[in-house]
């Protein structure tokens, strides 16, 4: 399910950036209106770096929070594992004393008859 939802805001980081990268071209079009209308692909190239910069330390913090997630929920299931086990043996000591009372009443209810 986190592998979905890390793809999914992946693919809008993508869309998001498709949008700004457009809204710049856009904006260097009206910049340098003039000699060319277009903008040279050097700086498309810087816009695409600052993008994919920007998306690579959004990842980096997602996989980072994501590891902590991760770390905590070890803990977690580490500290409900203890918790069986200690409640398995206190079934097993709650068995024994009832076996053992069973079959202590047993015995006094055979020696009163």
């Amino acid at each position: 399910v986190k592998s979905e939802c890390i793809k999914m805001k992946f693919s809008v980081a993508c869309l998001a950036a498709l949008a700004l990268l457009s809204s710049k071209v856009c904006s260097n079009e009206v910049e340098v209106a003039g000699d060319r209308a277009t903008p040279t692909v050097d700086h498309l190239l810087q816009i695409v770096q600052l993008k994919l910069d920007e998306l690579f330390v959004e990842s980096s913090e997602q996989v980072e929070q994501l590891l902590t997630e991760l770390y905590h929920l070890r803990q977690s299931v580490e500290h409900v594992a203890w918790l069986t086990n200690r409640v398995e043996r206190a079934v097993q000591k709650v068995q024994l004393d009832n076996d053992v009372l069973v079959r202590n009443v047993s015995l006094l209810t055979s020696q009163t008859e």
